[in-house]
């Protein structure tokens, strides 16, 4: 969500805001599907209370020689994908990254389905399928985002080398 609020921002207005209301909203529905209990909504309060979880479940995954992306599937269906430019950037981001699927790991979900490898890879060809537009990075480089009926795709692209490609679910297609 907060990926196409961005890309909105940036195609609109040429800066890299958010809807901030829609974010507090998504935080707000996050916590109370890991039934977390927060006066702040304070995303970080996921961790306070429910980091022995995902601490044991983070400690037991560690990225293979040579990986330099991650899939997150939820039900056998794909909903984040992660590319980096080389395995040390995703080794440095494991951490963050990683726990944060595992924290959406923790909430409780109906039955599990398998996966279907081709489903799979036709959903990450389509990652590149949409409207495509680029602008300068907050720091180096620029930020390339392409809006889909699918997916909503992001990258961050250095000196002609796309560092992190990031893509999930097109906004009409997430709960809200």
């Amino acid at each position: 969500m907060k990926r196409h609020s961005v890309t909105l921002s940036a195609r609109a207005l040429g800066t890299f805001s958010a809807d901030q209301r829609t974010v507090w909203e998504e935080v707000a529905g996050s916590l109370g599907d890991l039934g977390v209990d927060s006066e702040t909504l304070a995303y970080s309060d996921i961790e306070k209370q429910r980091g022995p979880e995902i601490e044991d479940r983070l400690s037991q995954l560690q990225p293979e020689p040579g990986q330099s992306g991650v899939l997150a599937l939820v039900g056998g269906k794909p909903v984040a994908f992660d590319l980096f430019d080389r395995p040390s950037t995703l080794a440095r981001l494991w951490k963050a990254l990683i726990g944060s699927y595992v924290a959406d790991s923790l909430v409780p979900k109906a039955g599990k389905e398998s996966v279907d490898l081709e489903a799979v890879a036709e959903w990450i060809r389509g990652a590149a399928a949409g409207e495509a537009t680029r602008h300068p990075a907050v720091g180096l480089g620029e930020s390339v985002s392409i809006t889909g009926t699918k997916h909503d795709t992001s990258a961050l692209v250095v000196d002609g080398v796309a560092v992190h490609i990031a893509t999930g679910p097109a906004l009409s297609r997430m709960r809200i």
